[in-house]
């Protein structure tokens, strides 16, 4: 129910953006095609605002402590942890589990989306696809869903309530946009990271090893989720 949800609101959330942004840029796009062009640009603003990524943020937060939280608080965890399988396969398939349902709910209405708003146009809709940097945005995006589904992780299993962690989370995540301080996953779109994917001679290399996303897209995750996993593996299931 609430990956139905989510994909539903964060669909509805993207497409008023989508709308937005196609009505703020008026220029012709020239010669230019893919995430270069004028359309390309509407979709660029509409994945990497503020408001759809606090929108799928919060789903997310509430879907990952879900997966966690849930059978501790209802009293059947118990009987999982009493199957024939470690604690650490229990979490990688929790974790996994949350990783992926938390990418459908982020990147589905996005890519639906696109599909739908831009199919009377299908060279647009081939010139994005074989581009670079629409691939680039995607990587962002998910990049982007697992600091946030790695957070929550950690502070689930950290604290004792589904209430905490889902304050926590929020505080975490979702307030820095509201008060623009610039931390993740707001940062892995910063202004040289968009501004990269719009250059002519573009590199998914480069983008890929930049700063912001090397730091907050790949090391923060992943100390994360090695810190998860072990506490995991060490802590009672209560």
């Amino acid at each position: 129910m609430t990956v139905v949800s989510g994909i539903l609101v964060v669909g509805i959330v993207f497409q008023h953006s989508l709308l937005r942004s196609i009505g703020e840029v008026t220029n012709a796009p020239g010669n230019f095609w893919g995430l270069r062009s004028m359309s390309g640009l509407t979709i660029l603003l509409s994945a990497t605002s503020s408001s759809f990524w606090i929108t799928a943020s919060f789903f997310i937060i509430v879907l990952v402590s879900l997966v966690f939280r849930s059978g501790i608080e209802k009293g059947y965890e118990l009987t999982l942890y009493s199957l024939p399988y470690t604690k650490l396969e229990v979490f990688s398939v929790k974790f996994l589990e949350g990783f992926i349902l938390s990418a459908l709910i982020a990147l589905l209405p996005a890519l639906v989306l696109t599909l739908i708003n831009f199919s009377d146009v299908p060279a647009f809709l081939s010139s994005l696809f074989r581009d670079e940097r629409f691939w680039g945005l995607l990587i962002l995006m998910v990049l982007g869903v697992l600091y946030v589904v790695s957070v929550v992780t950690l502070l689930s299993l950290s604290l004792r309530s589904m209430l905490a962690t889902i304050l926590s989370v929020f505080s975490l995540v979702i307030i820095p946009y509201l008060i623009n301080a610039g931390l993740p996953p707001a940062n892995l779109f910063n202004s040289y990271v968009v501004t990269m994917l719009g250059e002519k001679y573009f590199s998914l290399a480069g983008l890929i090893t930049s700063k912001s996303v090397v730091i907050y897209g790949l090391l923060v995750p992943a100390v994360l989720i090695v810190s998860s996993a072990v506490l995991a593996v060490r802590r009672d299931v209560k």
